[in-house]
């Protein structure tokens, strides 16, 4: 398992043939993005990601998985940062989803 950017090299060997020419490949090892923590309260609802500082988020809802509404797009200022649902209140039943923009 691989914690840093790592650049693999990798050759085939076989008896009786010539070895293969190396290959390399760069592999970047990225930090999950996941909501570690949730509140609510008066009627708003505060959900913490964990990510990466100066990436670019969008915060978004559905009642029906099929219609996406962006609530908000941040720049997170730190690798856990919150976001917040204002309108939580007026849906019975919400879920969230965070897109990092390249």
């Amino acid at each position: 398992m691989f914690t840093n950017d790592t650049t693999l090299l990798a050759k085939a060997f076989e008896p009786g043939f010539n070895n293969s020419v190396a290959a390399a490949a760069l592999f970047s090892v990225r930090q999950p993005i996941y909501f570690s923590a949730a509140s609510y309260f008066a009627g708003q609802f505060d959900l913490q990601l964990s990510g990466l500082a100066g990436k670019t988020y969008v915060f978004e809802a559905t009642t029906n998985f099929t219609t996406w509404v962006s609530l908000s797009t941040n720049v997170a200022p730190a690798n856990v940062f919150n976001l917040l649902d204002p309108g939580a209140s007026n849906y019975p039943y919400r879920f969230y989803r965070v897109i990092e923009l390249p």
